[in-house]
């Protein structure tokens, strides 16, 4: 689920309002979207509300700023984070 929302911002031209489940790891990182829990059927449905009536100008900034998250920690990033934190336990002593 989280990739294809990363793939979904990434990919997508235009600004549109987004629910994603509160579950993810993507809900944490993806905080200017909508976030939803899909089990609460009245907070969805707020969800879907606030996202048809929210003006464009505030769609397209939320689009945006999640568009530039994905492109700043994409997968080399991740895997430089994962292998500094690797050689950090090594060198302390874990190994």
């Amino acid at each position: 689920m989280a990739c294809s929302i990363h793939a979904w911002v990434t990919a997508r031209g235009s600004a549109r309002a987004r629910d994603y489940w509160e579950l993810p790891g993507a809900a944490r990182e993806l905080s200017e979207a909508l976030i939803i829990n899909p089990y609460d059927i009245e907070q969805f449905a707020d969800a879907i509300r606030n996202a048809v009536e929210m003006e464009p100008a505030e769609r397209q900034a939320r689009m945006e700023r999640m568009r530039r998250t994905v492109e700043e920690n994409n997968i080399y990033c991740w895997a430089a984070r994962f292998l500094a934190e690797l050689r950090r336990w090594a060198s302390s002593g874990h190994c």
